[in-house]
């Protein structure tokens, strides 16, 4: 079975759960996938089709000009209105830093999102959001155990429409910009107020030993293979304006 588990590690995370599902693997091969499926991995394919969704967007070209000189993105596949996840509404993030001097994206630090303030102007209780980190200063927020946006580093809604023409000059200096899709839509949404705080569990799971943010994304400490695609697409999305 080995040619066979080669494969089948290489398969991503939801196409292998379905294989689990099925049946079509068997019980020899079957810790070999579930140590592949899991929360962190399948948390990645779901960052990495919504980044795909949101550069391939019209109205978010000042989105798509300026990934390339962030210092982060913050990407939250599933943002929930009235949720709970451990005892707070929000959704679980993962956050991908620039080194600004040699312009390479680092491994994710996994976060939780909790007391979001529900600025969306449009329908759901649902949405897909991204934050866009423009400055050092938003960035070095990271580096403790959690954040409260809008306090220390400013956040904004960010500008949507072909030419990002809603911005205004004072909302251009925030530390962070956030946009969301809900029901098919794209909107700018207020995260003001809302926390993020570093999920340590899931960022020890994943790197194999305990590790803080700045280890993940300053002195690039440690890595896994499971994030390069996540990476690639990142580098794609730079590249798409």
């Amino acid at each position: 079975m080995k040619v066979f588990t080669k494969v089948i590690t290489a398969v991503p995370a939801a196409a292998m759960l379905i294989l689990l599902l099925t049946g079509f693997i068997t019980a020899e091969e079957e810790e070999v996938v579930v140590d592949e499926i899991t929360n962190q991995t399948i948390l990645i394919d779901k960052a990495i089709v919504t980044l795909n969704s949101f550069t391939s967007e019209p109205k978010l070209d000042w989105f798509r000009k300026h990934i390339k000189d962030s210092y982060g993105i913050i990407i939250i596949p599933q943002l929930i209105k009235g949720g709970f996840i451990f005892g707070g509404s929000g959704g679980r993030a993962i956050l991908i830093a620039r080194d600004d001097l040699t312009g390479e994206w680092s491994e994710p630090v996994f976060l939780i999102n909790l007391g979001v303030s529900w600025g969306l102007q449009i329908g759901g209780k649902t949405s897909e959001v991204i934050v866009l980190i423009r400055t050092l200063r938003g960035l070095e927020e990271f580096y403790t155990s959690s954040v409260n946006l809008g306090a220390e580093a400013s956040i904004a809604a960010g500008p949507v429409g072909a030419t990002g023409e809603a911005a205004t000059v004072p909302t251009l200096d925030a530390d962070y910009f956030s946009f969301a899709k809900s029901k098919g839509a794209f909107a700018g949404l207020s995260l003001s107020g809302s926390t993020m705080r570093v999920n340590d569990n899931w960022n020890s799971e994943y790197y194999g030993r305990d590790v803080r943010p700045i280890e993940i994304i300053v002195r690039r400490k440690v890595s896994n293979p499971k994030s390069a695609d996540l990476v690639k697409a990142v580098k794609r999305a730079e590249k798409a304006y």
